[in-house]
Order: C-alpha cells, then structure tokens, then sequence
C-alpha cells in the first residue's frame, strides 16, 4: 500500500480510473512522440548489442510501445502498484509478450547489479521524497551496466516561476476563454504557473502542493462567481475532486539544482527540451551514462 507519508493516496485509484485518466491526459504527464524519438536513438544503438536488457521504471505505456519494437531486447518492468500496472497495459499499443515484471518498490529495488544496458524512466522521482532522491539514483546507478545508459524525463519549475500567475488572473483568463482550458495542456501550464502562490510550493521537499493548490483556486473561484460546473473544469485531474486529491509532486526549483542532482552518479550525455510545446518547457529529458563504478 502507498503510505500517505510517502505522498499520495491518489495512487490507490483503481485500474479503470487510471485507464481513463490517462486516455485523457497529455504530456508532460504522458511522455510525447518527441521525447520518444529523443530516447529511441539511444535505444537503438543499444538494441544492437547481444542479448540486451532494458528495465523500465513503472508502466508507461508510450515507453513500453517504443521497447516492444525491438524483438532481441529483454524488457523487464519494476513496479509496486498493480492498479497502474494493469491500466497502463490496457493502455500501451504494442503487446509485448516477454515483458517481465518485478512487483518492488524503486527504492529497494531487488535487482542484480551492473545487469541492464538500459533502465528508463519517466516522471519517476515527482512522487518520491526528496530526501530520498538520492537512494534512488544510487539504485539506479548500481542496476545499469558500465557501458550502459540511463534515459530519464524529470520536471523543473524554473520556467513556470519566471512566468507566475496568481489565482485571480488564472480565473480571468479562464472567463476570457473557457474553451482553452478544456485542453489538458493549456490547463495543468495555467495550474503549474500558479504554483509560487503562498502555500502551494514548498521549497523545503521542493514539492507542489495540489491539493492545496485546488484547495485555494476552488475558494478563488468561487469568490470570482464561478458556479461549480465551471469550477469542475478547473481541476488538475478528471474524477478527482475534493477533498479526496492529496497529492504532492516533487519538481526541482531550477535545472541548475537538478543537474547537480544528477551528476553525484551520471554524466549528462545529452538533454532535450521541447520548446514548441506549450507545457513541455517545464520537462527536461536526459541521456546519462554512468559514473566510473
């Protein structure tokens, strides 16, 4: 079971919830064809070798599909909440019969050392402690091979704290045009601007607060006169209302802090972001290669 202190409850959803959230969803929280094409270059020099081996962390079906392209990679899943596990097969496109998975947690993880050519990961750490960040790469670090590879995606709110938004002008530009925030995307860039309003961002885990950030848009919107159908078409996630949406996602403040994160365990190969998204400049994707073990 996913302890509270450990963040979100909202991991206990059900299998159907999690399969029609993520039929809705966009990116940054579903990887994009760009990332995808990003990391399978790497993957397909790696795909080359003989007998390789790739560990996905968690279900994500968009990496999953990618992996399933190549037949000689033995691709192997570790993931601890089966409700995600099972949605995010319905989800993939690509059945990939000798997909094997580990049920652990990330920060155990009862795997062999130096025995993956490719571990690969999408928004991972976002719902772990930051405190235990480190245990985690560290992990990581230990399951890949020396010659290997580590293909990431982890979020930064620099972007979104040189262009803040208050409640009161989020709520404005929500009655100036509705129909712009029935796009997924439009709507988590207009949450995630709001998230240096007092309270929502806590610099100490480096972690949003959504529930205290749906908490004070409701009450603000409320006040503006917004009736509650309207205000249903704010929340950050479908069938999520409150008060049952604790949820705290850990985003580093700035890549410069993430980068130093990063390099204690990997060297950066290359990262990507894509610009001409208009949510993904909050998401930095990576290519790393492990530091001499």
């Amino acid at each position: 079971m996913v302890k509270k202190k450990n963040y979100n409850s909202v991991w206990l959803k059900s299998e159907e919830f999690w399969y029609n959230f993520w039929k809705n969803a966009e990116a940054p929280w579903r990887v994009s064809k760009g990332e995808i094409k990003f990391w399978e270059k790497k993957v397909k020099e790696i795909a080359k070798r003989e007998n390789p081996r790739a560990l996905v962390l968690g279900a994500t079906p968009e990496i999953r599909d990618m992996l399933a392209k190549y037949k000689n990679l033995d691709v192997t899943l570790i993931d601890l909440n089966l409700q995600v596990k099972r949605a995010m097969d319905r989800a993939a496109k690509r059945k990939n019969k000798k997909e094997k998975l580990v049920k652990a947690g990330w920060l155990k993880m009862p795997l062999p050392s130096n025995y993956f050519d490719i571990v690969i990961g999408d928004g991972n750490f976002e719902n772990i402690f930051l405190g235990k960040h480190d245990i985690f790469y560290k992990n990581i670090w230990r399951v890949v091979k020396p010659g290997g590879c580590v293909l990431m995606g982890r979020a930064c709110l620099d972007f979104a704290f040189k262009n803040p938004l208050n409640f009161k002008g989020l709520i404005k530009k929500y009655k100036e045009n509705p129909k712009y925030f029935k796009n997924f995307r439009n709507r988590i860039w207009m949450l995630y601007r709001t998230a240096n309003e007092r309270g929502v961002y806590d610099k100490r885990i480096q972690g949003v607060k959504f529930h205290v950030l749906m908490e004070k848009l409701i009450e603000a919107a409320k006040k503006e006169g917004l009736s509650n159908k309207e205000v249903k078409n704010l929340y950050w996630m479908p069938g999520l209302l409150p008060p049952n949406l604790y949820y705290i996602e850990v985003d580093i403040e700035s890549l410069k802090k993430l980068k130093k994160m990063i390099s204690k365990y990997f060297n950066i190969l290359d990262i990507y972001q894509d610009l001409f998204h208009p949510i993904m400049k909050l998401k930095y994707d990576f290519i790393l290669k492990p530091k001499k073990k």
